[in-house]
């Protein structure tokens, strides 16, 4: 009898993820290929940006253009989606808007988790008085509502342009969760052997965290990051329907939705692109960062 040596190729996959070559990025590649639902939402992700960076580019439609002639036309072949009630084609100022709402996105999600790693790293390593002061100071923010601290920081003037206003402001408050995950990182990392061992030879603090602590939480970084920045879309829709965010006529998913409050009984196309363009996009950053916790988890690796 001839044995069946037939190998699926699930058992060539994981007998592959076990072998002591591959590195841990390698083996996160291969786990988060296996998730379909994260690898579809990276791809739609993608599309998306793709399409709201450079569509525009080769668009011989003005997003800013009034044509109170055409307010309020339904969708159609010469208006995609339809026209506001000053007569502006909603599917240029939807592409303009998903720029200015994927900027203010990773730009926040980047400055504020750059000011988090770096304090928690600090604050975990150094410990006594900085790692206190730090961690109190988190805690009293952690104690205050985020969404009123950004409408009390949003009328503030200064800063002109509402776009930057924007990324400052939440920039500033939205390194809380990050620093205290990277300090509970750092508290970990620090007690290795092998920073133990760096810290005996005297190599300096910097060197430190920038070869060892650094790389080794960039994983919590990266989840972290792809969970938030959907939570900074909304957080920027939220803010600019209520007229505190970004001010018009530069267009945003979110005060597109402030000026389609009054039509939506009547035109309805002005409150579906822009609400289903960010509960897309939120979704799928939501998926694709599932996706990377279970890629990334240590547990996975034993």
């Amino acid at each position: 009898m001839v044995k069946d040596t037939t190998i699926s190729k699930k058992d060539k996959d994981a007998a592959l993820e076990n072998q002591e070559s591959f590195s841990y990025w390698g083996k996160v590649f291969r786990r988060l290929r296996r998730h379909k639902l994260a690898m579809v939402s990276l791809f739609i992700l993608i599309a998306i940006i793709l399409i709201v960076v450079f569509v525009p580019m080769f668009m011989h439609i003005d997003p800013d253009k009034v044509d109170l002639a055409q307010a309020l036309q339904p969708p159609s072949i010469h208006h995609l989606m339809g026209t506001d009630d000053n007569g502006r084609d909603e599917f240029a100022r939807l592409l303009y808007g998903g720029r200015i709402s994927l900027l203010v996105g990773f730009a926040v999600t980047f400055f504020s988790g750059l000011l988090g790693i770096l304090m928690g790293i600090w604050a975990g390593y150094k410990r006594g008085f900085w790692d206190n002061f730090l961690m109190r100071v988190d805690e009293m923010m952690m104690t205050i509502p985020e969404l009123p601290l950004l409408i009390v920081a949003a009328k503030m003037r200064f800063i002109p342009n509402s776009v930057v206003k924007l990324i400052v402001i939440m920039s500033a408050f939205g390194w809380v969760g990050i620093a205290r995950l990277i300090r509970g990182e750092t508290l970990s990392i620090r007690e290795e052997e092998y920073v133990e061992a760096t810290k005996a030879i005297g190599m300096r603090d910097r060197t430190v965290v920038w070869k060892h602590l650094l790389p080794n939480t960039m994983a919590v970084s990266i989840v972290w990051a792809t969970l938030r920045i959907g939570r900074v879309i909304i957080a920027e829709a939220t803010l600019s329907f209520f007229g505190l965010g970004v001010q018009p006529p530069t267009p945003s998913w979110g005060n597109m939705l402030l000026g389609a409050q009054t039509y939506i009984w009547t035109s309805q196309w002005l409150v579906w692109w822009p609400g289903l363009s960010i509960l897309l996009v939120t979704l799928l950053f939501n998926f694709l960062g599932d996706g990377l916790r279970d890629a990334m988890d240590p547990k996975m690796f034993m």
